[in-house]
């Protein structure tokens, strides 16, 4: 099986996302996961702007695309427990260890299932 996961920037109307999922045929966790937790949240931290961002959709830019048969995804979500939501970024070395606010986008989780013949 191959994964490819990242900050695309490109959500599902966007040719690298047409190329991704029809032209080189992988198939996207967050459409094809069993259990769908988080599914309306959109991937780049926006504090509580989700409604004004990318014209409104609320849709996911960061991806984890897979390619072959031995497994599936079997849950997918974004993680909201990884950041600081108000982005009170410290550069105060008692706070290290505590702030985990280390990017634009919260993370994208899949669990895969193993396929067994």
């Amino acid at each position: 099986m191959i994964v490819v996961g990242g900050d695309f920037n490109a959500d599902s109307t966007t040719a690298t996302y047409e190329y991704m999922t029809a032209t080189a045929k992988f198939s996207d966790a967050r459409t094809s996961a069993k259990v769908k937790r988080t599914q309306n949240m959109c991937s780049a931290r926006v504090w509580g702007r989700e409604k004004n961002w990318n014209n409104g959709k609320r849709t996911t830019i960061d991806h984890i695309f897979y390619l072959g048969s031995s497994a599936i995804a079997q849950e997918w979500k974004v993680l909201t427990d990884t950041y600081d939501p108000f982005a009170k970024i410290s550069t105060d070395v008692n706070m290290i260890g505590t702030n985990f606010d280390l990017s634009d986008h919260q993370a994208v989780y899949v669990k895969f299932r193993e396929l067994l013949d």
